[in-house]
């Protein structure tokens, strides 16, 4: 699934200008627009380890038997080498990432799994001597029924 969505992620048109990431890459840096994929914290990332995905499930009574509950982990970020124009305009791109993220989840019409939506974001800022950054952890749920 985390495959999918990385080439889902790099043909999304609201994703242009995005570099999109496949897990954790320690030597990737500050990047001004970003989504990695598979990550559920940066933190770690930057030591190569991280969650990329869980999933639940129970018995059901649906289609067939099983209930499950597929969560993938992403991280938006926004990184500016300077401090002049503040956080503001860092969450406002960071909140169009996730936007289009969403939009692309939602138009996804090539896997079996359903319902999909972003959900879980957790809003971080971090001010470093050369610049800001924000990041948004959240999880890409789907469920299978």
């Amino acid at each position: 699934m985390i495959d999918h969505l990385v080439t889902l992620f790099k043909a999304a048109s609201g994703l242009s200008g995005v570099e999109i990431v496949d897990g954790p890459m320690p030597s990737s840096g500050p990047l001004p627009l970003a989504l990695w994929v598979g990550v559920d914290d940066i933190v770690a990332a930057a030591q190569g380890e991280t969650t990329a995905a869980d999933s639940t499930a129970e018995r059901s009574d649906f289609a067939t038997g099983q209930r499950e509950d597929l969560n993938v982990y992403c991280v938006a970020g926004a990184y500016d080498g300077s401090v002049d124009a503040g956080f503001s305009p860092l969450r406002a791109a960071v909140a169009g990432i996730t936007a289009a993220v969403q939009t692309a989840v939602n138009g996804d019409v090539q896997t079996p799994w359903q319902n999909p939506g972003v959900t879980g974001l957790t809003w971080r800022q971090v001010g470093y001597n050369d610049g800001l950054q924000v990041f948004v952890p959240f999880r890409i749920t789907y469920i299978a029924l």
